[in-house]
């Protein structure tokens, strides 16, 4: 997948962390309106398959939720648990206002 792809090329580089977000394609800023986000169980599997592929390397996975404004904050709130429980280091909820 594109996503353990772009996690192994990351670890070869020695970069120290990457966020991984929850908004569909195309992206807008975070304070914008009209976004769209993905499924929480298909971004939580993007994050599983993060983790795996980092193996011990220590990077660090960051998982954003845009679903505030989308969803409430409430569903932003069990996104971002739900994420950690998948692996992810540090989550972010974004325009949390």
């Amino acid at each position: 997948s594109n996503v353990v792809r772009v996690v192994r090329e990351m670890v070869q580089r020695q970069v120290a962390a990457i966020a991984l977000e929850d908004q569909e394609w195309p992206k807008k800023c975070g304070h914008f309106e009209g976004k769209k986000v993905i499924p929480m169980q298909e971004h939580a599997g993007k994050i599983r398959a993060a983790v795996a592929a980092r193996g011990d390397s220590g990077l660090v996975i960051v998982a954003r939720t845009d679903a505030r404004q989308v969803l409430g904050l409430d569903a932003a709130i069990e996104r971002a648990r739900e994420y950690y429980r998948a692996g992810a280091d540090v989550v972010f909820v974004e325009a949390m206002q």
